[in-house]
């Protein structure tokens, strides 16, 4: 997710740079909002608060359907530039999640990105560690960046890619705000 929010502030910036403004990026008609801020809302929720009814079971089903919501957002989105990668990106995490139970880390993985302290809890919501079992796993967090010490998926790239396409287009799309105001 940070990854994400990285990549659509740089592709802002690019397209703020090359004439767009933030007032066209708001401008922005997305349908079916409350999909969006449920399914991210939800994962925020569950990787705050862990109540002790939260089995393996009801985990994996929480984080796979506030996933759904979001693919919902994206499916329904889909004539947006760069929604239809994002939602790729998405159905990737979603397939490797499926496969495991959560998005498997690798600790190689964590290691090269400086998180040699990455500590995946019993329980947790999101990750469990990598190993031989691990279905797909090429497709989990196997990829390091040292800064900030992240470890993303494949899917996680192709995501952020979406979005940054989404954010740069529709912060260069339509009339520059003084053209709109003149005439």
């Amino acid at each position: 997710m940070e990854i994400a929010l990285v990549i659509a502030v740089l592709a802002v910036g690019a397209g703020i740079l090359r004439g767009g403004s933030l007032e066209r990026l708001a401008g922005t008609q997305f349908r079916a909002f409350p999909l969006l801020i449920a399914g991210l809302g939800v994962q925020i929720l569950f990787s705050l608060w862990s109540p002790p009814w939260m089995t393996e079971a009801v985990s994996l089903g929480v984080l796979i359907g506030s996933n759904m919501l979001v693919l919902s957002f994206l499916v329904v989105n889909r004539m947006l530039p760069g929604v239809v990668i994002a939602a790729v990106g998405l159905v990737l995490n979603l397939a490797v999640i499926s496969s495991n139970g959560a998005m498997p880390v690798s600790p190689d993985a964590a290691r090269a990105a400086g998180a040699e302290d990455l500590v995946i809890s019993e329980g947790a919501i999101k990750h469990e560690v990598l190993d031989d079992d691990t279905e797909l796993g090429f497709l989990g967090d196997v990829i390091p960046i040292p800064w900030p010490g992240f470890v993303i998926s494949i899917g996680d790239i192709v995501l952020a890619a979406g979005i940054a396409v989404l954010a740069y287009s529709q912060t260069r799309k339509g009339p520059r705000p003084a053209d709109a105001t003149s005439g």
